[in-house]
């Protein structure tokens, strides 16, 4: 029960490799995200979060794997995906060839910003 956690609850997740000689498990990454927003609500939906190379997810609520980040292309992308939001959740009117023009320029951002985050 959602009831049960902590405002502080993580997950924290590490990506393994597991190619390679048998029982051998390489971390490719981890990154960790709080459950509740900062307003209490649980969190729900798609996030990109950014993924530490190498490293072992850290499952402490001031992590050093955070899965947000402060950067400013990241904060470009998640002003972007808000609005996104908005405008599925129809706060934003939709204009059909506005709104494909937007939303291809949108996803060229955020590939390029993804690309250059490494």
């Amino acid at each position: 029960l959602f009831s049960d956690l902590s405002r502080r609850s993580v997950m924290a997740v590490t990506i393994y490799d597991c190619a390679g000689n048998q029982g051998d498990e390489i971390v490719v990454g981890g990154t960790t995200i709080s459950l509740f927003d900062k307003t209490g609500v649980f969190r729900q939906g798609l996030y990109d979060l950014r993924l530490w190379p190498d490293v072992v997810a850290d499952g402490s609520f001031h992590s050093k794997t955070p899965g947000k980040s402060n950067d400013y292309c990241n904060n470009q992308m998640q002003r972007l995906a808000k609005l996104a939001k908005k405008h599925r959740n129809g706060q934003i009117e939709k204009v059909d060839w506005l709104d494909r023009l937007t939303f291809r320029e949108v996803e060229l951002i955020n590939e390029k910003e993804k690309r250059n985050s490494n």
